[in-house]
């Protein structure tokens, strides 16, 4: 190579010639090694290796390739090999291959990859031995893993991965929090609207007796299936905020075998089947799949979703909004699925089909929200539906709080209306339940039991039917077309409480 440097211009040639020469080093990549690497890097910016590379061999080491400088292993990279080991690897801006990936072998092992970079292997294991902490960051580039990335698998081991900016992470099968007992944690943080993570078939959050965590905040994920609490008393926590995107082609189980809680805080999930609570009957009550949907947040499920297929299942719509085809609250044939469904600060559920305790016991209290269901809600004996009424909110409210096109209601179910804030200055009615397709005689002589007021007859607070709406009245006279059912249940109600 030659280089042409003018005459006269009072430049130091030599000094000229040295930058020029080192800036042209720097563009054809740099791999630099401090401490304990095996075997031993080359001076120059390529290295293929026919084997296995160490980093933390018998004592702390770092692997740093720098603009574009390319490492290939037809074995396995191991950061951090022994348990004293530090180890950490930087790709920047360059090229990793290998055949797997083994980050905190032994030891506390990192490897980051940044502006632009490139990592593919087959496997990658963080944190393989406890009690050590090992990372993973991916800023700014790609990791391909083309099998399977496990954070977090062995006892007390703890491993994490942060993915941020336009970083991109894919892999087969996700493990998180797989270790064997419940001291070990793994966890996965996407941030950012330009990060991602893609699972071509399954993710497990919470895995064996580890913890696992996902936290997407502002970012896309897509998978096949999402577990959360995936098996072997495994818990797993998941939370989608910020404008966060899930979008899964098969299903959304949560609470398999143990714990498993998912927030959506302000972002969505869309998903085929959503299941609450998978636990087996011998599990712990406190054992269940917990699922919230606050304000902004959104359930998109094409087909169903069950709340207490066999263990515990809670759902609340805490202001976020549900759509779905069918919706069971303890329902899954058999009876021993625990399902509760609450719905409250302007939450909205739009289900074609919605059952409440048809098998196991299936809960449903619905708050200052909106519940519409387009076919049929049916009530089993295994039922409760409670409307949470707070008169300071409720007052004056036009829309009921439950439509729907037809209505089954067991008469051996449980029927409530929960008062809140009553006062005996109120006159009002409030509209509960409306359905479009005509009532049957014995859902409407089922007697609902009012909560939250002392005597309530004395009071003149009752529930009533006007046509096929369900209407709560507080304190004043019932409309004359109506007047006189009213007064057969009441009279009914006396009947029934004389002869108990």
């Amino acid at each position: 190579m030659n280089f042409l440097i003018p005459k006269g211009l009072g430049i130091n040639r030599m000094a000229c010639l040295c930058a020029v020469l080192l800036c042209a080093a720097q563009l054809s990549g740099q791999i630099y090694t401090t401490g304990s690497v095996t075997p031993s890097a080359p001076g120059n910016s390529t290295w293929s290796v026919t084997g296995d590379i160490i980093v933390g061999t018998t004592s702390p080491g770092t692997l740093q390739l720098l603009n574009g400088a390319r490492v290939t292993a037809s074995g396995t990279l191991v950061v951090a090999y022994y348990p004293a080991d530090i180890a950490s690897v930087t790709v920047n801006n360059s090229i990793l291959s290998t055949k797997a990936l083994s980050v905190g072998r032994g030891g506390t092992g990192s490897l980051t990859l940044l502006n632009g970079s490139s990592v593919t292997t087959e496997n990658l294991r963080v944190g393989s031995v406890g009690p050590r902490t090992s990372t993973i960051t991916v800023q700014d580039s790609v990791l391909n893993v083309t099998d399977t990335i496990n954070l977090s698998s062995a006892s007390d081991a703890m491993g994490y991965m942060q993915v941020s900016g336009t970083g991109s992470v894919r892999t087969n099968t996700l493990y998180v929090g797989a270790g064997s007992t419940n001291r070990s944690t793994g966890s996965i943080t996407l941030l950012g609207a330009s990060s991602s993570l893609t699972v071509t078939s399954n993710a497990y959050i919470g895995c064996t007796e580890g913890t696992g965590i996902l936290l997407v905040s502002g970012s896309n994920m897509q998978a096949g299936t999402l577990m959360v609490s995936a098996y072997a008393r495994g818990d797993g926590v998941v939370t989608v905020a910020s404008g966060g995107r899930i979008t899964l082609s098969n299903a959304f189980i949560i609470g398999n075998m143990r714990t498993g809680s998912v927030h959506i805080e302000n972002g969505s999930v869309t998903v085929s089947d959503v299941t609450l609570g998978c636990s087996y009957p011998e599990s712990k009550p406190t054992w269940q799949g917990n699922l919230t949907i606050s304000a902004g947040g959104s359930l998109t499920a094409s087909r169903a979703v069950v709340v207490g297929q066999v263990g515990g299942g809670l759902l609340h719509i805490d202001g976020g909004t549900v759509e779905t085809v069918d919706l069971r609250v303890g329902s899954s044939g058999t009876a021993t699925g625990t399902g509760s469904l609450t719905l409250s600060n302007g939450g909205k559920l739009n289900a074609h089909n919605a059952d409440i305790g048809l098998a196991g016991q299936g809960f449903l209290r619905v708050g200052d929200a909106r519940m519409t269901v387009g076919r049929t809600l049916s009530v089993g004996s295994a039922g409760e539906i409670v409307f949470d009424v707070d008169l300071n909110t409720a007052t004056g409210r036009t829309e009921a709080f439950i439509s729907a096109d037809s209505v089954l209601l067991d008469v051996g179910g449980t029927f409530v209306v929960d008062v809140e804030n009553f006062s005996d200055a109120l006159d009002t009615r409030i509209l509960l339940l409306e359905v479009t397709q005509d009532v049957s005689a014995e859902a409407k002589g089922i007697l609902w039991q009012i909560l939250g007021v002392t005597d309530p007859e004395q009071h003149g607070v009752y529930t009533y039917w006007d046509g096929n709406k369900l209407y709560l009245n507080i304190g004043n006279i019932p409309e004359p077309a109506v007047s006189a059912g009213l007064l057969g249940l009441l009279a009914l109600a006396a009947v029934a409480r004389r002869k108990r």
